[in-house]
């Protein structure tokens, strides 16, 4: 989990030639990457909080978080 990522990141593929581009506003603050042992798949999510603080982080009944996420995805 990147704590204060900057809000953008590529993911890119050169041997397919594609591109993905994540956007990402506050409240995601944070960036967490999952690569699974043994596996050919791998996870990049934008997240408002650091692993393992849901519990901790939630909103008193009636208020709500917005934020905005952006999976561009383009030819290289």
């Amino acid at each position: 989990c990147f704590d204060g990522w900057s809000g953008f990141a590529t993911v890119s593929w050169p041997s397919r030639r594609l591109a993905v581009d994540l956007i990402a506003i506050t409240p995601f603050d944070h960036l967490v990457i999952y690569t699974p042992e043994h596996r050919s798949f791998f996870c990049v999510e934008p997240v408002s909080h650091i692993s393992g603080a849901v519990g901790s982080m939630l909103l008193p009944r009636g208020l709500v978080r917005h934020g905005t996420v952006v999976f561009a995805v383009r030819d290289l």
